[in-house]
């Protein structure tokens, strides 16, 4: 709806794409906590070295995956964000797959001519009402990879916003990418109790993760 679009552009600023941190600032740098609480959700972090925190607060979660090749040489692979936030009119956020493909739609069209490629909205296999797409976008130093994951809380109460970029064209193969991947689907909303909320996601199929990237001439609703 007009109303969903008009407040799904908050997501679009707040998962803006970061610029990745300096090598003096991966000195200052916090080591990932074996648990996060994002809003309502929460998120177990990729496992293995590499992962450190850039920054984290009651809503949002920043990491980086980052190599040093060598003495003073910082490699930054990864940047990961992820944001919770209430939803005001619960009446207005039929489920999860409507928010995603508003993002897909909004995302595409903000790139427009620097859209290389995107991959269409799929579920993600194993998630709570977690769905996911990724972007190529042109940029001066080359290729830009974001995949997004776009998550509802069965109570439609909070929506959660997950943003992976990379500059890798091979990521999928890369080291980070298959910890991301068993990490994203821990992002479950969770009441304040601790109990984990009964999916609703009525049985939406599994699906394998995001691949099939086609042209940006292509993109159709």
């Amino acid at each position: 709806t007009a109303q969903v679009a008009l407040w799904w552009v908050a997501v679009v600023a707040a998962v803006a794409l970061m610029r990745a941190p300096s090598a003096a600032q991966m000195i200052m740098m916090a080591p990932i906590e074996a648990h996060y609480r994002v809003g309502g959700f929460d998120y177990l972090p990729p496992a293995g070295e590499g992962w450190r925190q850039v920054g984290s607060a009651p809503n949002e979660v920043h990491l980086v995956y980052a190599e040093v090749p060598e003495a003073e040489k910082v490699d930054f692979r990864l940047d990961l964000v992820i944001h919770a936030f209430d939803v005001e009119d619960p009446a207005a956020v039929p489920d999860a797959a409507s928010l995603a493909r508003i993002s897909h739609q909004q995302q595409a069209a903000k790139r427009k001519g620097a859209l290389v490629a995107l991959s269409d909205v799929v579920p993600v296999a194993g998630g709570q009402q977690l769905y996911t797409f990724t972007l190529v976008t042109r940029a001066p130093e080359g290729d830009v990879f974001e995949s997004f994951y776009v998550g509802l809380a069965p109570d439609r109460s909070q929506y959660v916003v997950a943003k992976a970029t990379t500059d890798d064209p091979a990521y999928e193969h890369a080291p980070f990418w298959q910890p991301l991947q068993e990490s994203i689907v821990t992002l479950r909303y969770r009441k304040d109790s601790g109990e984990e909320t009964n999916d609703e996601s009525g049985g939406e199929k599994k699906a394998e993760s995001p691949s099939g990237v086609h042209s940006s001439a292509d993109l159709t609703e």
